[in-house]
This record gives C-alpha cells, sequence and structure tokens, in this order.
C-alpha cells in the first residue's frame, strides 16, 4: 500500500516523527501491520497529516482507538494521546500505577484522565443490564462523571438515589442518557418531592424547548480561545443559539436551574437560562481545551466562580453546550 503523509510518500517507519512512531508502538502489531502495508504497492492512502494518519490504524487494523495502558490500569484515545508531547507519552509508558509519581498525577489532572479503578463508582445495582450491552468508552465516561457530579452536589439518602436510577431507567437509552436523567432527577428531587407524576410533567414541558436548542454550528477548523468566541458571537448575530449537544444534556442543563417554587412558568424559566447562557458565552472566553479520555471530542472549558461549562466540539465540527453545572455552595 503506497501511503501518503502530506503528499510525500512513507517509505519507511523511520521517516516518521518521534512523537508518531511512539503512538505506533502502542498500538499492538502496529509496526508490523505498517511494513506488512508499506510491501503492498497496490492501493494507495492519502492523509493530511502524521495526526490523521496515526488516528486511522487502531481502527483499522483493531476496530478500536482506545489504547489500553496495563501499567497505569488506564485506556485512552489515541485521539487524546496524539494530543500530548512526545516526553508525556514516554512517562506514560514508563510509569507505574503504584507509584506516586507528581508529573503523572499532573498529566491526569491536566488531560482529566480516569483511570479503570475510579470506575468502579459506577455501581452495577443502579443500572439494568440492557443500558450496558451496546455502552460504548464515551459513555461510560459521561457516567461517571454524572454520578461523580452528583455525590458531591447532591446529599440524599442512598434509598432516593435507588429512586432516582428507577426513574432515570426510565427515561434512557444510553448509559450517557441515564446519567444525565439521574442528575436531573436528584437537583429536582426536594422540590418535587420525588413524585414521578410531576417530574414527567416538568419534562414534558422543558422537551419541546430544549428541542428547539439542539441547532449548532459547524467549525472547519480548531479554534483557540478568541476564535471560539468569534465563533459563537458570529452564530447568535445571525439569530441562533449555540445549541445542546443532546436532548438530555439540555434537560439536565435547564434542570439544574430552574426552581420549582417561582411562580414563573417552568417554559419561561427555561427560555431565560438559555438567553442568559448564550449571554454568557458571548462574553467570556474558555479558560482551558482539551481532547477528551475517550478521543471523541474536543470540550472547551469555562471555570467561572458559580458553576462549571463546558462545550463540545465533535469529530464532524459541530460545536454544542455540553453541561453546565453549577458548583457547591
Amino acid at each position: 500500500m503506497t501511503i501518503l503523509i502530506e503528499q510525500t510518500k512513507l517509505e519507511s517507519v523511520g521517516q516518521l516523527s518521534n512523537k508518531t512512531q511512539t503512538l505506533l508502538s502502542l498500538i499492538p502489531q502496529g509496526e508490523q501491520w505498517l511494513q506488512v502495508m508499506l510491501n503492498d504497492k497496490e492501493h494507495t492512502v492519502s492523509f493530511a497529516s502524521e495526526a490523521a494518519f496515526i488516528e486511522e490504524v487502531g481502527p483499522g487494523l483493531r476496530d478500536t482507538s482506545l489504547i489500553y495502558f496495563p501499567n497505569l490500569n488506564l485506556t485512552v484515545g489515541i485521539q487524546a494521546l496524539s494530543a500530548m508531547s512526545e516526553s508525556e507519552l514516554i512517562l506514560f509508558i514508563r510509569s507505574d500505577a503504584s507509584s506516586n509519581n507528581a508529573a503523572m498525577n499532573k498529566l491526569f489532572s491536566e488531560y482529566r484522565l480516569i483511570n479503570d479503578e475510579a470506575f468502579k463508582v459506577l455501581n452495577p445495582q443502579l443500572i439494568n443490564q440492557p443500558l450496558r450491552w451496546s455502552s460504548t468508552f464515551d459513555e461510560n465516561i459521561q457516567l461517571y462523571q454524572s454520578l461523580s457530579y452528583a455525590d458531591g452536589q447532591f446529599d440524599v439518602s442512598q434509598s432516593v438515589k435507588q429512586e432516582a436510577s428507577e426513574w432515570a431507567q426510565e427515561q434512557a437509552q444510553t448509559l450517557a442518557e441515564f446519567g444525565d436523567y439521574y442528575c436531573f432527577y436528584l437537583a429536582l428531587y426536594n422540590d418535587s418531592d420525588g413524585n414521578a407524576r410531576t417530574l414527567n410533567g416538568i419534562l414534558a414541558q422543558l422537551q419541546p424547548v430544549v428541542l428547539d436548542n439542539l441547532d449548532c454550528p459547524i467549525a472547519t477548523y480548531e479554534l483557540d480561545q478568541k476564535a471560539l468566541q468569534r465563533a459563537i458571537e458570529q452564530w447568535q448575530a445571525e439569530g441562533n443559539t449555540l445549541g445542546f449537544s443532546t436532548l438530555s444534556a439540555g434537560l439536565l442543563n435547564v434542570g439544574l436551574n430552574l426552581n420549582l417554587k417561582s411562580t414563573e412558568s417552568i417554559e419561561s424559566q427555561a427560555e431565560s437560562y438559555i438567553a442568559s447562557i448564550q449571554s454568557v458565552l458571548k462574553n467570556q472566553l474558555a479558560t482551558d481545551s482539551y481532547i477528551n479520555q475517550s478521543g471523541k471530542c474536543r470540550h472547551y472549558e469555562y471555570s467561572l466562580s458559580d458553576r462549571t461549562i463546558l462545550l463540545n466540539l465533535n469529530a464532524i465540527g459541530c460545536l454544542s453546550l455540553f453541561s453546565d453545572r453549577p458548583k457547591a455552595v
């Protein structure tokens, strides 16, 4: 197979940068596969960059872009690894999960990594088996983030958590949706007395509002902080709102900002919230940006005094509002 990278023919592994060779070595049989492909001259494939090339090796060879580090008990998408420096990758290879390595701890924090041990918080007793059958690694990450947020934000009994789980399973089709609905239930539990009929009624009122706010702009290039802000300003100037990533994400974002004791209607509160968050995004610069652990998207983080907002830029360039979570008082 003739492989062209940036219009240059790849003749040997040694032509690749040290970082790309390191990434290739992390893919089981990756180096051997590449040598076999280079010996086959029948077909030609072209890649815009070495990053684009390495991101396709895993799916083509093993039908997955995930890399497992047994020394760290850690799974990471190749896209997230590509965002790291060569020295950071070498640190991943040489470190051990049992050692208290300050440099490694910094990397875990910087790239928002979760090791497999931490996923034990995903209590199988809370979630029925069918939701797990088709779950992806990315959905497990989202579920972990939702359950971790719920544990830190809502002081409720185990019986209430079980009620929230049962209600969420009635609404959800995926693990990510389960996490959203689980948090939604707990966020409104006190004011609704955990009444499923009340919560179902709130959902029915919110769904048309959220469904009307799912449009998102398409970014054709990677955005820095200022380019991101300009893209949002331009989108809004055309009369649009930056839409939610999914229906359940939108419902949770709105739900976390509802006051059921207010005399203002649910729909009116939802519209007010959506207008206010658009203003925040227009007038604030993102404080950080990173590829998420599964490698499925880039997150833009706004760490504000009272909340943390995440925007999501997915593989097709759709920019959307992923989460808006108030911080614990």
